[in-house]
């Protein structure tokens, strides 16, 4: 392709023209064509400005993921949308409606905010769904919860008379079978919000959802918690855990505990899988109608899917794949 070709494709045939440059070097590595007048200008190579910017390719992008579905089997995930500064947006499919966009989404949180959690730095789950409507959500400016319920009123679920904002993060969060609770994983960074890396706190807790911001710790003593999932009778609490600087598809430990018991040590309640500290272990599920226990382990050297029979604490894979 010589230059007229690419002048061409930039500015149109109109400003099109042919330049020699075999016999210059200079222009060989390098030319900037002025448009208004169709002159050139020498430049080194890779400095000319060019109208195909980084903004140009990534401005119009949205990028969607986090997709869930409610128990009417309504779908819902969260956009990233370039045009809004990266805004994270939680949407519900609904083609039909007025307000839908190109995607068939309508926006399930205000104009105004942001679904985002800073929970391990690069965040985890920023949403959940309310069973009884309604998206419950972290909101990346304060890092407070929030609940836009079915009604479209925003509720504060961690005001902010109760601590400075960015002091606890919040993720992986999901509404016990009461409705009344949310459990989640909590970082504390601090009462100031600027704790070290060394002394920030994971935990797994239970936040109320009326308002108040009461909360209680539910597993703790291990560097960090993930997926924490509460067993259709609400009875026990599955959730993964490893220690630095173990990462989570190198090392990690899958355990239950018993809620009524009141015990959050972490170090008591049941080891079912990873106890061997070189197995990853992830995504534990309930099944919502036996109970049982799912999960995806590496022990074979491949994440293969395990189950839990309900009441053991041993799992057995149940498609063995490599």
């Amino acid at each position: 392709m010589n230059f007229s070709v690419i002048v061409i494709l930039l500015f149109g045939r109109s400003q099109a023209f042919s330049i020699d440059a075999t016999n210059n070097p200079q222009l060989m590595t390098s030319t900037k064509l002025n448009s208004s007048a169709a002159t050139a200008e020498c430049l080194p190579y890779g400095s000319w400005p060019s109208p195909i910017t980084a903004k140009f390719i990534t401005g119009s992008s949205v990028g969607m993921g986090s997709l869930k579905t409610d128990a009417e089997g309504e779908l819902f995930w969260i956009e990233g949308r370039s045009k809004e500064g990266g805004r994270q947006v939680v949407c519900k499919y609904s083609p039909g409606d007025p307000d839908a966009t190109e995607r068939g989404g309508v926006d399930q949180i205000g104009k105004d905010a942001n679904a985002r959690t800073r929970v391990h730095e690069y965040g985890g789950g920023a949403y959940t769904l309310h069973p009884s409507g309604g998206v419950i959500y972290s909101d990346f400016l304060s890092q407070r919860l929030f609940w836009q319920n079915k009604d479209g009123v925003k509720i504060s679920l961690t005001p902010e008379n109760t601590w400075a904002d960015g002091q606890y993060r919040f993720a992986d969060g999901q509404v016990d079978p009461s409705g009344k609770n949310l459990i989640c994983v909590r970082e504390d960074h601090g009462s100031k919000g600027d704790a070290s890396p060394v002394d920030v706190v994971n935990e797994v807790v239970s936040v109320a959802l009326d308002g108040s911001g009461e909360m209680n710790v539910l597993a703790k003593g291990k560097d960090f918690y993930q997926a924490p999932k509460i067993s259709p009778d609400g009875q026990k609490l599955a959730y993964i855990t490893w220690d630095h600087p173990s990462m989570p598809w190198d090392s990690t430990e899958l355990r239950i505990s018993d809620i009524s018991s009141g015990n959050a040590n972490t170090a008591d309640h049941i080891l079912v899988a990873g106890s061997d500290g070189d197995t990853s272990v992830l995504q534990p599920a309930w099944h919502p109608a036996t109970g049982s226990l799912y999960y995806l382990s590496d022990a074979s050297g491949y994440h293969n899917l395990y189950r839990v029979a309900p009441g053991g604490t041993t799992g057995i894979s149940i498609l063995p794949k490599e």
